[in-house]
């Protein structure tokens, strides 16, 4: 029930008190210490391939481009590459070989989930089938499409934008690793550029995947979710400004491209950040403009700065307040939906942590049950001890406070059970209805009789 909430992310069953119950237990038994655990690992991670991407920026030779660790014939000082370095980067691809294991076994685990999920409702849809009767083929219709769809389903998996963000990233890693590799046994100084910039462009990406796994906290989540939902803003945005921004570059290269008088514009790209610092009010050649076409430079640098720094930039200003403000205003149903989605994620990564707990929590609460019922003596006059390893008996007021647990945990289960019920009832309401409709016709054909 759980993971269906969070797919569909139900931000209002999310927020149902038997949910919050269910999801603050999984939290503190299991989720906050595995949360922990993968912000660890993944912290690590991150930090192994920055050392490497920093130190092989750093240590390189002209002469002895790759030599590994060895003692030099005339010095005893180690040449090139650290012993250090060797170990990094034999630490960072263990991190990313763990990493990809983690996610084929989540990917193998979502279909294995999907499947049995789908053996289960063809088995139920077909058993609602060989009741349906022939004078409602609408009935028959519908559970015919119902199975149609559930056939067509795919994994969910990539429908989580976190997983398809992990692959880019293992990705990119894995053609840095290949470029670097490459440069060690053939030296060129354009594999060393390319890989220089891969790797720089690799670490912003690495960095931000951290984001995944501090969203479980609930001081961050929101935040997170804010970064999410912008993302539609910032392409309608570019839209717009692409739009503004095409014909406007065509008319500044016209005008005043490959002309040396305006060094800012003399080649296509150094036009278009011209531009794009006009779009910010940055520092811009305006009078040497003006000295190349005193008209065209006020007629097309005032327009531009109209459209584009007071009108797109103040519509992407509004466009990103008003998605921080829908969903500040739901902060804690979102804080609490990224804290079960990371739980779920627990859950899948981690299930011997979570069975660990589960059990040890079982068996305080066995005996918690067995302290609050005490066993009536033997025949024999001996009793019959069942929490092991306690020695004093509890006493009357702490017998009662476990009762009283017990009973509140009694209704929270049946709050919840209420609550599956009713979930369970949304999908079979037309099944309901053909009942229904079967009974009253029954009853009209006795009452002919």
């Amino acid at each position: 029930m759980l993971e269906l909430i969070v797919r569909q992310q139900k931000l209002d069953l999310i927020m149902h008190p038997v949910v919050l119950t269910l999801i603050k237990l999984k939290w503190d038994l299991y989720g906050r210490i595995g949360a922990w655990i993968l912000l660890l690992l993944n912290f690590l991670f991150i930090v192994s391939w920055t050392a490497v991407a920093i130190s092989v920026s750093v240590i390189r030779d002209e002469k002895y481009p790759y030599e590994f660790p060895r003692v030099s014939e005339k010095t005893t000082a180690p040449l090139c590459v650290p012993q250090g370095l060797v170990l990094v980067v034999f630490l960072a691809v263990g991190f990313t070989v763990v990493q990809l294991y983690q996610e084929v076994a989540e990917v193998s685990r979502s279909r294995r989930k999907l499947r049995h999920w789908k053996h289960l409702c063809e088995k139920r849809i077909n058993d609602d089938l060989s009741h349906a009767h022939p004078l409602w083929p609408k009935e028959q219709l519908y559970l015919d499409k119902q199975l149609e769809e559930i056939r067509n389903m795919k994994p969910s998996y990539f429908h989580n934008l976190w997983n398809v963000f992990d692959w880019l990233v293992y990705m990119l890693l894995m053609v840095v690793f290949g470029i670097h590799v490459t440069d060690i046994f053939i030296y060129k100084s354009v594999l060393r550029v390319y890989r220089l910039r891969l790797f720089a462009v690799t670490l912003i990406f690495l960095w931000l995947r951290l984001m995944k796994h501090v969203r479980g906290f609930r001081i961050m989540g929101p935040f997170i979710v804010m970064l999410g939902k912008i993302i539609g803003d910032v392409l309608r945005f570019s839209f717009l400004y692409i739009e503004i921004f095409i014909p406007y570059a065509c008319a500044f290269w016209i005008i005043f491209g490959d002309n040396p008088e305006v060094p800012s514009m003399e080649t296509i790209p150094k036009l278009m950040y011209s531009l794009y610092r006009l779009t910010l009010v940055d520092e811009y050649e305006f009078d040497k403009m003006v000295k190349v076409d005193r008209t065209m430079a006020y007629l097309l640098c005032g327009t531009f700065l109209a459209l584009s720094a007071l009108l797109c930039v103040n519509l992407m200003i509004a466009l990103l307040s008003d998605t921080f403000q829908r969903v500040y205003d739901k902060a804690l149903a979102n804080a609490v939906m990224q804290q079960a989605s990371i739980t779920l994620l627990v859950e899948e990564s981690m299930p011997n942590l979570c069975r660990f707990f589960a059990k040890e929590t079982l068996e305080e609460f066995q005996e918690m049950r067995k302290e609050a019922h005490p066993l009536k003596p033997s025949k024999s006059g001996k009793r019959n001890r069942g929490a092991r390893g306690k020695k004093s008996r509890t006493t009357a007021m702490d017998q009662n406070q476990l009762t009283e647990d017990l009973a509140a945990l009694r209704t929270d289960m049946k709050k919840l059970q209420d609550l599956l019920h009713q979930l369970i009832q949304c999908g079979t309401g037309s099944r309901a209805d053909s009942d229904a409709q079967k009974k009253d016709l029954t009853e009209t054909r006795d009452s002919i009789l």
